[in-house]
């Protein structure tokens, strides 16, 4: 039985690093009550971890049973507020996503995840200037993911252009080999999406004009577009 236990843990927490939360998986632990132990050897609650087997089996209110049962499990860690907001964020229940959000991020702020949907439920709120003053607490952790999400709640906001400039700046001074996401959002935070899309425009159009051996009218739309966007 222990040995079983371990067994299926293994697999639960496979599932939970891939996301893909495996229909065998799901099909061994249906039935299994996880009472003892209720964390598993990453002090994970077991429970937590199976709730989101039945959510994507649109088992929608078992998934939830599962996750209310488990929130003194370890609950220093925020994973089960976690997982309850990103239910509720699907289920599209704005105020028990926001709190549950909340809970999870205050508990573990430098947790990429929990800042994410954190934000997110700020933005659904309009609350711009409170994901400004969380991430406050969060931005010296040096998570790329976590600049990644604050980035991007922040692009598309009426009057917080210059704030996510400045911002914008500093994550490129700060990291000097961003991912591939955070490199995209710092991009456009400092061109906007209107500059970026009119210089990929133009490069086309230069391409084929080059195509054609009119270099000179192609030499100048590059020239354009590298104008519009210039990390390009």
């Amino acid at each position: 039985l222990q040995f079983n236990s371990y067994k299926l843990q293994a697999y639960l927490l496979r599932d939970l690093n891939t996301t893909s939360f495996d229909e065998q998986t799901f099909n061994l632990i249906k039935e299994e009550k996880f009472n003892f132990p209720s964390v598993g050897v990453t002090v994970l609650p077991l429970k937590s971890m199976k709730a989101e087997y039945f959510f994507r089996d649109h088992q929608y209110e078992k998934s939830l049973e599962y996750l209310y049962e488990s929130l003194d499990y370890n609950p220093y860690i925020g994973f089960t507020e976690h997982y309850l907001s990103l239910n509720y964020d699907r289920l599209n229940i704005k105020d028990s996503f926001y709190t549950n959000a909340k809970k999870a991020f205050y508990k573990v702020p430098n947790n990429a995840a929990h800042f994410g949907y954190y934000a997110k439920a700020l933005n659904q709120r309009n609350q711009t200037d409170s994901i400004i003053i969380e991430f406050q607490k969060v931005k010296k952790t040096g998570l790329q993911r976590i600049w990644t999400y604050f980035l991007g709640s922040l692009v598309n906001k009426n009057n917080y252009d210059s704030v996510l400039k400045l911002y914008a700046i500093e994550a490129k001074q700060k990291f000097s080999s961003p991912t591939e996401d955070l490199a995209a959002m710092i991009d456009l935070a400092l061109y906007g999406k209107e500059d970026i899309e009119k210089s990929d425009s133009l490069f086309s159009k230069a391409n084929k004009l080059a195509e054609t051996g009119d270099f000179e009218n192609s030499f100048l739309l590059y020239k354009k577009a590298i104008e519009l966007y210039p990390t390009s």
